[in-house]
């Protein structure tokens, strides 16, 4: 039995965020627009379906609703939010 189920009974929901590129601070040197049509950048934003880096908010988003009453029911899940990056590896 994994940590949410054992922890469920106590009405503490555990889920997973599984984030792809974030565009922040750190991931500038990846994420920059301005570093469009460079090799290093076109090379890395080939290898995420999507064609996209995630906006903080997205995450901060899917963070929220897991938090809130309208997701009270869900328990356990995995959510990805990285454009598919998982999916193409």
């Amino acid at each position: 039995m994994d940590l949410a189920n054992l922890e469920a009974p106590k009405g503490i929901r555990m889920n997973k965020i599984m984030p792809g590129v974030i565009i922040t601070d750190m991931t500038k040197q990846i994420t920059d627009p301005a570093l469009k049509g460079t090799e290093f950048y076109e090379a890395f934003i080939n290898m995420i379906p999507a064609k996209k880096f995630c906006p903080p908010e997205a995450i901060a988003d899917a963070v929220a609703f897991l938090n809130s009453d309208e997701a009270e029911h869900i328990v356990g899940a995995e959510l990805r939010i990285d454009d598919g990056f998982a999916n193409h590896c």
